[in-house]
């Protein structure tokens, strides 16, 4: 069976390699990984990667998912070359050799770039995966559009709690999988891959050392009643591979009944379980089939912490020796963007097939093409089947762009993005009219007025225009609640209002008996010890500050002022009648006002009292002779009809 031979010899020295490569932790030494043709899993770059001993770069621009930290998320770089015929690509990381439950899990995320080197990458796309119960987090089908053939990507790997993990990365031309449902096998051929297989979803048959559904994949064929019993299935040369060591990886697959429509009674060893096989290098599965309709589920080899990734080749009855199976890939003339077309060859009588395009090129590829008709034709020796595959490549130079906006007059920016018909945003150059120039789909925009946005796509450029309207907003200045007037029965709140445009500004204010309008400051005033709750906005009903508080000043109890400072002289049967207080106190609740007569210090010593600053000389009889008393105003707490010396807030007049 020498298609696959050679086939998978080929194969197995170039999964080698790739283990031999070294994983590099900065972008200018991001390793270069081939595009290579992995039988039905398509054309794809592949890697095994190891954090072990990687550091954190940082280069910029930083991804925007996963957790990443610049300088400190442990990276790791890769590159490759967008294939001929391909504007899309999914991505993948997958496989960690990360026991879940026991080290913790892994959760992989990926960041794409795009660039003519390091110093001028643009971020196209951020990917990250969530780890289950003992379960590891994966990256899965993933896609990227708008990719040019020839360009070069680069993929930015890091693990979002920095696990020290191996695992597998790739980038696939092949969008999806069909094979890896089992309600959608697909046509038993002469070769399989289970690399991209996201997981198990049969119950395992628990024979031929399967015991968990892994990396498993679903084909079917159909068994005819004049076919040679026992009915015999080889996979030969079959080559697998894994993260870990110690173990050998092998591949195992089991044969069901089928219904041809669904997955009932695909998995386990029911009543459908026809048998099964397993092992490394050449693989035999012999068992009498009744005519019918058969599902061949394969899976990878389960270990501790990973699976088998595996390519293999079939033989079996209904396989056709002169078949060739291909894949075509194209891109169209567009904007001076040339057409390109590559074709895979999946299967060959020899594994060495002539590739000749209708141009007179041959290869597996084929670039600068005009819009016309065109053709590939594959040969691989004259027992094998020609295949021919015709094809068009059309001019598309209808380019344009629309710009639109997004948020709100009352934000602090709105956003202007860039919408292209004809390509796709990743194919596209755009400058926008903004102070600094801004180079991306998206622009932040944080002033009002009318912008630009110039959007080109090889030769073709396009403008559209964006008005927007941001309102000024308010900031709240010199803001004060502690000053309090001269009696401690009041306490005075202000500040100051300025706008972002500059200017005089008006501004809503209200305490809590309803909004008034002021320019610029305010003032009010509180009584001493009570709270204030007052609610500022703009004009524009877009910013809304409030302040609360309390301030409480001390004691406001004051004896008030004498009308009069002049020295007296009082002789005998002489009064003070013609002194008088200028009402100026202010009492407390449970305050008295009274007058004294006292010796000048504070508080007073007391010679006499009443309740007016009327003294008479008859007064004084415990004064002495030619010493100078004083009169004055006192207020404090009431005690028997007189004010209270001992009250902290005791208040005497000069």
């Amino acid at each position: 069976m020498t298609k696959f031979t050679t086939f998978l010899g080929f194969t197995v020295l170039f999964l080698l390699s790739i283990t031999n490569l070294f994983s590099q932790d900065d972008c200018n030494s991001a390793v270069n990984l081939p595009v290579e043709m992995y039988s039905t899993c398509g054309q794809m770059a592949l890697q095994s990667i190891d954090f072990n001993g990687a550091t954190a770069s940082t280069q910029a621009p930083d991804p925007t998912c996963g957790s990443f930290t610049s300088g400190t998320s442990i990276d790791l770089w890769y590159s490759f070359e967008v294939p001929a015929g391909t504007n899309t690509m999914a991505f993948h990381a997958f496989n960690s050799d990360v026991v879940p439950g026991i080290f913790g899990t892994s959760e992989p995320a990926m960041a794409i770039y795009r660039g003519t080197d390091c110093s001028s990458l643009t971020l196209l796309a951020c990917f990250e995966s969530n780890a289950g119960f003992m379960e590891n987090g994966e990256i899965r089908w993933e896609q990227v559009s708008g990719l040019n053939p020839g360009e070069t990507i680069y993929m930015r790997v890091w693990d979002q709690g920095n696990q020290d993990k191996q695992l597998f990365i790739a980038a696939s031309v092949r969008l999806d999988m069909q094979e890896d449902d089992c309600d959608t096998p697909m046509e038993l051929g002469t070769g399989g891959c289970n690399i991209l297989s996201t997981g198990g979803d049969i119950a395992a048959p628990e024979n031929c050392g399967w015991n968990t559904t892994d990396n498993s994949i679903f084909f079917y064929f159909t068994v005819e009643a004049d076919d040679q019993q026992p009915y015999t299935i080889t996979v030969e040369e079959g080559e697998c591979w894994a993260n870990s060591g110690g173990e050998s990886p092998e591949i195992q697959f089991a044969v069901y009944e089928w219904n041809g429509s669904n997955c009932s009674g695909i998995g386990g060893s029911g009543s459908t379980y026809m048998g099964c096989a397993n092992g490394t290098g050449t693989v035999t599965f012999s068992e009498n089939l009744p005519a019918g309709d058969y599902v061949l589920a394969m899976d990878g080899y389960s270990m501790l912490s990973v699976n088998s990734l595996c390519l293999f080749g079939f033989d079996a009855p209904f396989v056709d020796p002169s078949d060739i199976t291909i894949n075509l890939n194209t891109t169209n003339e567009s904007c001076g963007e040339m057409g390109t077309a590559a074709v895979t060859v999946i299967t060959s009588c020899t594994g060495n097939p002539l590739i000749e395009w209708s141009t007179g090129e041959t290869g597996n590829s084929i670039s600068d093409l005009t819009a016309g008709n065109y053709s590939v034709t594959v040969t691989d020796g004259v027992d094998c089947d020609t295949v021919i595959e015709n094809f068009t490549i059309t001019a598309d130079n209808n380019f344009s762009v629309d710009a639109y906006t997004n948020g709100e007059a009352c934000d602090e920016y709105m956003s202007a993005t860039a919408e292209v018909t004809g390509a796709t945003a990743g194919q596209c150059s755009f400058v926008w009219s903004t102070t600094p120039t801004q180079t991306t789909e998206v622009a932040q925009i944080n002033e009002s007025g009318t912008y630009t946005v110039t959007a080109t796509f090889g030769t073709c450029t396009d403008t559209d225009d964006v008005t927007i309207n941001l309102f000024d907003h308010i900031i709240i200045n010199n803001f004060s609640d502690n000053i309090c007037n001269g009696t401690n029965t009041e306490y005075t709140v202000s500040f100051d209002v300025s706008s972002t445009g500059g200017g005089s500004v008006d501004f809503n204010v209200d305490t809590g008996t309803g909004s008034s309008t002021y320019t610029d400051n305010f003032s009010t005033t509180f009584p001493s010890g009570t709270a204030y709750n007052i609610t500022i906005t703009d004009m524009n009903g877009c910013d809304i500050f409030n302040y609360n508080g309390l301030t409480d000043c001390g004691c406001s109890t004051f004896a008030g002022t004498m009308g009069d400072l002049t020295p007296l002289t009082l002789c005998a049967d002489e009064c003070s009648d013609l002194l008088t207080h200028n009402g100026d106190e202010y009492l407390e609740g449970d305050d008295i006002l009274e007058f004294i007569v006292h010796d000048g210090e504070y508080p007073g010593n007391i010679i006499a009292r009443n309740s007016t600053p009327e003294f008479c000389f008859s007064d004084l009889s415990s004064g002495d002779y030619g010493v100078t008393y004083y009169i004055s105003a006192i207020a404090g707490n009431d005690v028997g009809g007189f004010v209270s010396q001992s009250d902290p807030c005791y208040s005497q007049s000069p």
